[in-house]
């Protein structure tokens, strides 16, 4: 009777509990491992993947690249907040532009808001890391594998998480690189 109640009471658990696919698992290898460099299609594909599993995580596609490449963002946050995100996103914008907006409902809106936090990694392509640890970065976040209670920071805050602002750049570079593997310009 115990196991069978206890097989039930793990299927109520909510779905953002349950284990995320973490980088080395996609990559097959560690973030940052000696002679691999991931590029930016792998980066988007981990993205994706994080918001099917988590729900903290949702990836928008906020425009193209020169080259046509899809520039990504991710949102992370508490479940919560990403129910209400069009609510906080007006509150923003509403505070941003203080035109016609009392200062008691300014106050107000202030305590009712999220801090929003804007992290965008690689404007220079060969500034490589950047990109890399966005992968470690939003796992650790949607899993809440931090230093610090995530979850208790994810209900005030929410992240904004471009992973490289030069996909075309981070392409390049990653293809020069893992071209040059085994050759003298190594």
């Amino acid at each position: 009777m115990t196991i069978r109640l206890v097989c039930f009471a793990a299927l109520l658990l909510p779905f953002s509990l349950q284990a995320q696919t973490s980088p080395e698992e996609f990559l097959g290898h560690q973030v940052g491992a000696d002679r691999h460099l991931i590029d930016y299609n792998q980066i988007r594909e981990y993205f994706d993947l994080l918001d099917e599993e988590s729900e903290r995580v949702s990836v928008l596609n906020i425009g193209e690249s020169t080259l046509g490449e899809p520039i990504v963002m991710a949102v992370i946050t508490s479940e919560d907040n990403m129910a209400n995100l069009d609510r906080y996103r007006e509150i923003a914008r509403r505070l941003s532009d203080p035109r016609g907006v009392s200062e008691e409902e300014a106050r107000q809106l202030s305590e009712d808001g999220k801090a929003i936090l804007l992290i965008q990694n690689g404007l220079h392509a060969i500034e490589i890391a950047h990109s890399q640890h966005s992968v470690e970065f939003i796992y650790k976040l949607a899993v809440g594998d931090t230093p610090f209670d995530a979850d208790e920071v994810l209900e005030d805050v929410i992240v904004l998480l471009i992973p490289a602002a030069n996909p075309d750049g981070q392409l390049m570079v990653v293809d020069w690189y893992r071209n040059s593997l085994d050759t003298p310009y190594e």
